[in-house]
């Protein structure tokens, strides 16, 4: 039994605003590995940004689809990319409610400040 875990996440093309806005927040290019100054956060010391940045640099700026997983005894790594190809070619804009700091266990995140579902 494979113990492979797996996830989807989204990342915004390299060149995008919300690209360089990833880019400021961590203080890093996930590409080229070029370090840049962090945005700052009121409340939180550069040290303690630092602390807080250093884990989630290595992942890149991206928004999570679908969190880390175990595929079933049924399912193939196949199968689940397939899958994965037909959600992103079947997908439409959303707009997302304002954005807010938030930590997601022992992440600092960026989250919207209310979840909403569209009619």
């Amino acid at each position: 039994m494979s113990s492979a875990r797996y996830a989807v996440y989204y990342v915004p093309p390299s060149e995008s605003p919300l690209a360089e806005f990833g880019r400021e927040w961590l203080g890093a290019d996930i590409e080229t590995g070029e370090l840049h100054s962090h945005r700052a956060i009121e409340g939180l010391s550069s040290e303690r940004l630092e602390t807080l940045m250093a884990s989630p640099r290595a992942y890149g700026f991206h928004g999570t689809l679908k969190p880390p997983l175990k595929l079933s005894a049924h399912t193939t790594l196949e199968g689940l990319l397939l899958a994965t190809q037909l959600f992103a070619k079947s997908g439409s804009p959303v707009e997302i409610p304002p954005l807010e700091l938030a930590f997601i266990g022992k992440f600092l995140a960026l989250s919207p400040v209310s979840l909403f579902f569209p009619a």
